[in-house]
């Protein structure tokens, strides 16, 4: 640190010559533009602590319900840049009122985001063709009414999904946050 508070030096030998950048007379908290994060001390460390199981390998899921505008959506944002701030990779997918009418929507999205993340190239080559009839509306060829076709492709589709899921993580730890499932 320079002679005065809001200069910053850094070696020469990391940043190729030593500089100096100022730093908002406010300091670097103005940096953050959302309100300080107080009063859910209680909910972030069980929400810090499933994380730290799920990089060890141990997933879990937690549920955060309550009336809108009590910070739910803010609490998974401050989770999300903790795990981001772990190395973790972090998904996030929001549900519409609209979805409603649309059976596994939130999957229909994440899916394509997914098989871009590093170890999705790890699943089983079937994988990504039955999950191209989950994220692509093409009709397929013959009579696909039958309740054993639908559900053998249920089984498919699900199968595939984990083994996307499960790809991805294995590559880094993967955090999955879904927002605004609140409308009934």
């Amino acid at each position: 640190v320079g002679g005065n508070p809001s200069d910053l030096h850094f070696r020469r030998a990391r940043w190729g010559g030593r500089g100096v950048v100022r730093i908002p007379e406010n300091g670097p908290a103005q940096l953050n533009h959302d309100p300080p994060f107080v009063g859910r001390e209680v909910e972030m460390e069980a929400l810090t602590k499933r994380f730290t199981r799920a990089r060890n390998g141990k997933g879990s899921a937690a549920l955060l319900v309550g009336e809108p505008g009590i910070g739910k959506s803010r609490l998974c944002a401050e989770l999300a840049r903790f795990a981001e701030l772990q190395g973790a990779q972090v998904q996030r997918a929001t549900c519409r009122r609209p979805d409603v009418d649309r059976p596994l929507s939130l999957f229909v999205d994440i899916v394509p985001q997914l098989r871009e993340m590093p170890g999705a190239l790890g699943c089983d080559p079937e994988t990504f063709t039955w999950l191209k009839r989950l994220t692509e509306f093409e009709q397929p060829s013959g009579d696909a009414s039958r309740q054993g076709d639908a559900d053998m492709l249920f089984q498919h589709v699900r199968s595939a999904l984990f083994d996307l899921v499960d790809s991805v993580a294995e590559e880094r730890c993967l955090v999955g946050l879904s927002e605004t499932v609140q409308w009934t």
